[in-house]
């Protein structure tokens, strides 16, 4: 019987020994597999430029100011400018590059001809109220869409989906430009 004890004491003490998956507290922010939302720097937030159309009137604007979007984006770093007219719109796109365009769905459409397509800014629709048709369209046409926000970190998460976006695409911007200078030489 003390044969037994002292077997399963020393197979326990393996068995506790062998796992190495044992992490303490806070070691699992620094575990690369476990994925937190630090990799952006608030440097980087703050060079980003976002663009919020919000006509005056419309349901955005009020769900912008019940939910303080611009105040959430803020507290994370961001720098959101606001306009309220297509012409302050027209304006703003022609004064600054920006990364992320933040519209109402009805809006989209005109805003994605005046911008255009080609390493233009992220367009980002919000649909206020919408049909699964409504919302397939959306997400087939525009990689990220705010559908029916309730909280203020709905705009933030998808701004940050839209800046994952815009980094991807100039990661394989640069890419094809070294291929074309390397075939060329």
């Amino acid at each position: 019987m003390r044969f037994r004890t002292i077997a399963a004491g020393i197979l326990v003490l393996f068995a506790i020994s062998a796992n190495t998956s044992i992490a303490a507290c806070g070691d699992k922010f620094l575990n690369l597999a476990l994925g937190t939302r630090y990799d952006r720097s608030p440097a980087v937030w703050q060079k980003a430029g976002v663009l919020m159309f919000v006509s005056a009137g419309s349901a955005l604007e009020g769900a912008m100011a019940r939910l303080s979007v611009d105040a959430g984006l803020r507290k994370e770093g961001y720098r959101p400018t606001t306009v309220a007219s297509a012409a302050e719109f027209d304006a703003a796109l022609r004064q600054h590059k920006w990364d992320v365009v933040v519209i109402d769905w009805r809006d989209a459409a005109s805003a994605s001809r005046l911008i255009g397509t080609s390493r233009g800014p992220q367009i980002v629709p919000v649909l206020m109220t919408s049909t699964k048709d409504t919302l397939k369209q959306a997400k087939q046409q525009y990689r990220v869409v705010v559908n029916a926000p309730t909280k203020s970190r709905a705009f933030l998460d998808t701004i940050d989906d839209a800046m994952d976006l815009n980094d991807a695409a100039a990661e394989a911007a640069a890419k094809a430009a070294k291929a074309e200078q390397k075939a060329k030489r």
